[in-house]
Parts: structure tokens; sequence; C-alpha cells
């Protein structure tokens, strides 16, 4: 009786035993083919970086987000895919917030914002990089003082423009968020016309004055851009060069970034510290860090970092690349407006 049981136990034991073995031979296994997994698969991934990125059908990637009268529609860079999108369904292809997303008019080169229901926002409207403020200028206060109001969700603030002296200024034009929290204005103080910053706490503060051929004042990248050309005689005549191209940064001064001798600079579009400007004649100019590069004849829209320039040209939209290859998008509306996004998503799956 004690034999049999004793058999049985070691029966029992060497069932555990054998059951272990099993598992750490399987254990071992796995780890054997994750070992040798991962040893293959490094070269696989080093490899890819060096091939040129093929144009995928899922995953998130660069493209245009264009708005025409009646339609909003997603675009690949070299306008080979499009896919129209709806609201509310589609927002998150977007792949940032829709406050955050600045375009340009292709009408008229001025920045243009979506609000929700991807209704364009007001033209009247500047709105904040970090997209939780938008700034207008005010109706004149009683004593004739200009103000801003800036409204963030349902609460609205009123600044009005003093300088500290307590003058007023006049004549005042709104120019664009230099940063989430401060505002650039060019104004009349006392006699002459400046740049000045408003803050949050309604402090305003000259910080230079403009040349009285100035114009063309644009704000990007947290600097103030403005361009310069000898006015015509009368209100029909042109202006007449030399003309040149003029960058502010507060608190390190102004500097000058390009001269026309013999042309007038008409338009210009800045992003990420590069400058493409166009002189009446339609021939564009890309000011980088290594000098002057010409891109041809065109009107430019937008600089796209890492991407290249976008112009109108006879008509119709192109992506000037920075290796100088162009490619067209066509059927897009010159009446609508453009923006870019870095991180889009043009896979018709990813919504259901």
């Amino acid at each position: 009786m004690g034999m049999a049981n004793k058999s049985k136990n070691a029966k029992a034991g060497w069932r555990v035993y054998s059951g272990l073995i099993v598992v750490c031979l399987i254990v071992i296994g796995v780890a054997i083919l994750s070992v040798t997994a991962s040893k293959t698969k490094p070269s696989s991934i080093s490899s890819q970086p060096a091939q040129a990125p093929a144009p995928t059908t899922s995953g998130k990637g660069p493209a245009f987000l264009i708005l025409s009268s009646d339609s909003l529609k997603l675009m690949s860079l070299d306008g080979s895919r499009e896919l129209k999108i709806v609201w509310p369904d589609d927002v998150s292809r977007l792949g940032k917030p829709l406050s955050q997303i600045r375009g340009v008019d292709l009408g008229t080169g001025q920045p243009v914002w979506l609000d929700s229901g991807f209704v364009r926002a007001s033209s009247t409207a500047w709105r904040s990089p970090d997209g939780r403020r938008s700034a207008y200028l005010a109706s004149d206060r009683r004593d004739g003082s200009g103000a801003v109001e800036i409204k963030q969700g349902n609460e609205s603030t009123l600044l009005v423009l003093r300088q500290k002296s307590g003058r007023k200024i006049t004549d005042e034009q709104l120019l664009g968020w230099l940063d989430k929290d401060t505002l650039a204005l060019a104004a009349v103080a006392t006699s002459t016309r400046n740049i000045l910053i408003l803050d949050l706490n309604g402090t305003l503060t000259p910080i230079a004055n403009l040349p009285d051929d100035a114009w063309l004042i644009k704000v990007a990248d947290g600097a103030i851009y403005y361009a310069r050309a000898t006015p015509g005689e009368g209100i029909e005549m042109s202006q007449s060069p030399p003309s040149s191209l003029w960058k502010i940064v507060p608190g390190k001064g102004i500097e000058e970034i390009a001269e026309e001798s013999s042309h007038v600079i008409q338009n210009f579009v800045v992003s990420e510290g590069m400058v493409v400007y166009a002189t009446e004649d339609n021939n564009m100019t890309q000011i980088a860090n290594d000098g002057l590069k010409s891109l041809g004849k065109g009107l430019p829209m937008l600089y796209i970092n890492g991407q290249g320039t976008l112009i109108i040209q006879n008509s119709k939209l192109v992506l000037i690349k920075n290796d100088g290859q162009t490619s067209e998008l066509s059927n897009v509306s010159m009446k609508g407006a453009i923006f870019y996004l870095p991180e889009a998503s043009l896979d018709e799956k990813s919504s259901n």
C-alpha cells in the first residue's frame, strides 16, 4: 500500500518536472527567436532612412488643407491625392488643433483661420499662435483713445491704447501676435509713426520708428518685417526703386535683410526665419542663410519649412521644392484659402 502511494507520487512528480521542462524549453525557444529577430531587425530599420519616403495610403504626413466656397479638402503635397472632409467627423485628420492652423487667402495673401464647423474666421481678427485668444481693433473710446479687444473663449478684455506718459496714439494698425502674450501694432505716437508692442496688461511700448516709406508690414516668428520703396508723386503713381526689406527683433534692433537697386519689392512671405519676396516684375528671391537664391517668376503665398515655397504662377498653384523641383496643384480655386498641415491623415479608412 505504501509502495503504491510512493510510485504514484513519483509519477506525479515526474509529470510536474516534465511539464516544467516543456515550459522551460518553450521559454528558451521564444527567447532565442526574439534574440535572433532583434538581431535581424536593426539592419532592416537602418536601411529605411536612406530611401526616399514613398507616398503611403495610411499614416500621418504633410498635406494641404484647401478651403473653397463650397467645400474643404485635404490634398497631398504633389496634388495626386485628395479627400473631402466634413465637420466634425474629420477634425482628427488635421493633426493639430483647429484653432492653431493658420493659412493664407489665395486672392489677397492675407492670413486666414478657421472656426468650429470649418468656417472661415472673421477677417478682422488676429489669432494668437497657441489658438487661445483673438485680438480685434475696437472702436475708439469717448476721449478718442484707440483700443484693442482680446477675446478668450466667452471672456472679453478691452485694452485702451495709451502710452506710459498717458498720451494717446493715433492711426493704429494691428499687425499680429509676436508670441502668445504680445501683440505688435503700428501707430503714430506724438508725430512719428512707430512700431509698438502691447502686452496683455495693456502696457504699450514703442520699439522702433517706422520710416515714411515703410509698407507691407508683417509679423512672423517673433519678429516684425517691412518693405521700403520710394513713394510715387501722386496717389495713382506707383512706387519706384530702390527698395529694401527690413527686420525688427524686439530687444535686438533693426537690420536690412535685402535690397533691390532697380526693382520694387511688392510682396513677401516669412516662415521659420526664411523670407521669399517678389519684385514688380514677378521675379522671386529667397533669402537663405547662405545668401540669395532666385526662384523664377511667380507670386509667393507660403514658405513651408522643410518642403519649399508655395507660389501662384500663371493662375495656378505650384510648390517649388527646396531641391528646385516643382509640382503643380491643379483643381484648386484661386478664390479660396490654403493651409499647410505637417501631420495630416489622408487615409480614407482612418475615420471609420
